[in-house]
């Protein structure tokens, strides 16, 4: 049907705006959003219903925009989703960041240490792999699951709980109404990133070494209290370990290493668009 081709086709609108947007819309893109959240964290009211009101009530307003628009004309559904779709995926640091990592190695006076390196190239790897789960993959999930709906509420409930992190991060002590929140929207987060995370984990031993990754992912895969960001972190070490080259500078075997990564997560995208194609081209799926 039309609905599934038009899923396909926004999921590559997806990555495209993800992979290929100028840095300077990915900017505009993200200035309006912290009117809204901003307002909504003023309004008097309690945590609860005040995270509700920032993450729920954009997601009802697009829904029903997008049932009126259905009852004109498919295009106008596919452009509203489309713009939607651009504006989530859009939005997103992990390229800007992975660039600004590169510059400071560059840079760096680095002493012959074996292991300062490693602790930089790790440290380096959790954050790439956490900012690609948080603004590809689980966004692309309930894209994928549930229409641009939910892939809007995912990417405010994101922006939120960073926000919120942020903010206790920056100040020494809060008052418990703040903590409060943020242990809410940090919750949630953690909730919606649970299956996400699994599906990329096993879209690395498919990409990658698999039985290395089976082995050290079958274990925790199911459990509630294993940490998303553990279980991806120890996937893609296993599915394509990264070491630092001896016979390079520094910065060169750092930024070696993570495109080695890079290459393991766009190999796990290949694996979820090829799902998805088969899905939306096979007859009767």
């Amino acid at each position: 049907s039309w609905r599934k081709h038009m899923t396909l086709l926004l999921a590559l609108i997806a990555i495209a705006a993800y992979f290929s947007m100028p840095e300077e819309w990915r900017l505009r893109l993200s200035t309006p959003l912290p009117h809204w959240l901003g307002w909504s964290h003023r309004v008097p009211v309690g945590n609860s219903l005040r995270l509700a009101i920032a993450v729920i009530v954009p997601m009802i307003i697009l829904a029903v925009a997008l049932q009126l628009l259905d009852g004109l004309a498919s295009i106008f559904v596919f452009l509203l989703s489309a713009v939607i779709v651009i504006a989530v995926f859009g939005d997103s640091q992990a390229n800007r960041i992975f660039q600004q990592n590169q510059a400071e190695w560059a840079g760096s006076e680095w002493p012959s240490d074996d292991e300062l390196l490693e602790n930089a190239l790790s440290l380096a790897r959790q954050h790439h792999l956490r900012s690609q789960l948080n603004e590809l993959f689980a966004p692309l999930f309930w894209l994928l699951l549930a229409t641009p709906v939910a892939a809007l509420g995912y990417y405010l409930l994101r922006r939120v709980a960073f926000d919120e992190q942020a903010v206790e991060l920056s100040t020494e002590a809060g008052d418990d109404a703040a903590a409060s929140e943020e242990s809410l929207a940090v919750i949630c987060l953690r909730l919606a990133d649970w299956i996400p995370a699994r599906l990329l984990a096993l879209s690395f031993a498919l990409a990658g070494n698999f039985t290395s990754t089976w082995a050290a992912i079958s274990g925790r895969i199911l459990r509630t209290e294993t940490v998303a960001y553990e279980l991806i972190d120890d996937a893609a070490e296993a599915a394509e370990p990264i070491a630092i080259d001896p016979s390079l500078t520094p910065a060169v075997g750092l930024a070696t290493a993570m495109h080695q990564l890079e290459s393991l997560l766009q190999r796990a995208l290949v694996v979820w668009m090829v799902f998805l194609a088969v899905k939306t081209l096979w007859p009767g799926m």
